[in-house]
């Protein structure tokens, strides 16, 4: 629907893709207690198992699966993988001053370069990200407990950013300047390899828990279908696997 003019008590509120009338301002409302920055030591793995349980992302889907898969090591240090489209997520509790990262491996995102992060994660509404290099993720995680909430994209260089300064949900700016800022978003994350229909949207279900099959939150991975955490590591190899 197109939507060409809109009235209230015959006087136009809007016209032509403009608001023609002044929002009141009000001082937004936000329970964001984290206030340290995240360092990129605290985004890594040490681990000496050989496969690792990843979360199957799909486009248009809630839903997730459970791959097992053999990740890249450097003295004991897990890396993600994304020539095989395997990059790290991680999920902060943003209710508290000192929270331990949870930290993970997805699979559908297929980021090439830098990194997304969002306080717009289900129904928690802590800080998920998912990226390549831990200081990308370090870095749009950062930019998001700096503005208390929203939107961010590394590209590797720069940082792409569309605050939402009401519960880290929602914004107090112009609908057009929202717009605007979330079309950029929606252009680099193409840019970084992502091609989702709606990347940021599938990434707030990842902490949604009561969904099936794989989810995380800020205490750890989840299987729904156990419906209990679990650890990263697959403990028992399958030697078939990739």
């Amino acid at each position: 629907m197109d939507v060409i003019a809109t009235y209230i008590d015959g006087n136009p509120v809007f016209e032509n893709g403009r608001v023609l009338f002044q929002a009141s301002a009000s001082k937004p409302i936000n329970n964001f207690k984290l206030n340290k920055k995240i360092k990129t030591e605290q985004l890594q793995i040490y681990s000496d198992a050989s496969h690792f349980k990843i979360i199957q992302a799909f486009d248009g889907s809630l839903f997730t699966d459970i791959l097992e898969y053999r990740l890249p090591k450097e003295k004991g240090k897990v890396f993600s993988d994304s020539a095989n489209g395997i990059n790290k997520i991680t999920v902060i509790n943003r209710y508290t001053e000192n929270p331990v990262p949870s930290i993970g491996f997805i699979k559908g995102f297929d980021i090439k370069k830098g990194a997304i992060a969002s306080t717009v994660a289900h129904d928690s509404h802590n800080i998920i990200a998912i990226g390549v290099d831990d200081a990308d993720i370090a870095g749009v995680i950062n930019k998001l407990i700096e503005s208390r909430g929203g939107l961010a994209l590394s590209d590797g260089v720069d940082i792409y950013h569309l605050p939402l300064s009401v519960a880290g949900l929602i914004s107090n700016e112009k609908a057009s300047n929202v717009i605007e800022t979330y079309d950029t978003l929606k252009e680099k994350i193409h840019q970084i390899g992502c091609n989702l229909n709606s990347a940021f949207m599938t990434m707030s279900f990842m902490a949604l828990l009561v969904i099936p099959k794989f989810k995380i939150s800020d205490k750890g991975l989840f299987d729904v279908s156990e419906f209990k955490l679990t650890v990263l590591e697959k403990v028992t190899a399958n030697t078939t696997l990739p």
